[in-house]
């Protein structure tokens, strides 16, 4: 096949990216999937609307409100696994030190307090 000019895909390569593209949109579809299979339960059942309301936020900013109930610490390490993230950031984000950090966590006090006095 002759191509019109060298920055325009050939046809095979638009086929692959269309595979390509297709298989990716499968795969968050069933993230997505996963993922309302976890939550949707928790919003039907009006858990998350009674601890909005029952909760006293004193700083608010929009982006990351903070958590009333963080999640488990088993739920947590699923969503790591289904979306991908690194385990770290999402115990970071949920506000909890992951496991390991708190069974030593005397230890875990002494190193953060050596770093800050380092600065």
């Amino acid at each position: 096949m002759i191509r019109e000019s060298e920055s325009e895909p050939s046809g095979e390569e638009l086929i692959a990216l269309i595979g390509a593209l297709r298989a990716e949109n499968a795969a968050l579809k069933a993230r997505i999937a996963e993922l309302e299979r976890l939550w949707l339960p928790k919003f039907r059942s009006g858990r998350i609307r009674k601890m909005r309301q029952n909760q006293r936020i004193i700083a608010f900013d929009a982006r990351d409100p903070p958590l009333a109930c963080p999640p488990r610490d088993e739920l947590i390490e699923r969503l790591a696994s289904i979306l991908g993230i690194d385990l770290d950031e999402l115990f970071v984000k949920a506000e909890r030190l992951p496991p390991d950090l708190r069974r030593d966590l005397p230890r875990v006090v002494a190193f953060y307090r050596r770093g800050r006095e380092m600065k």
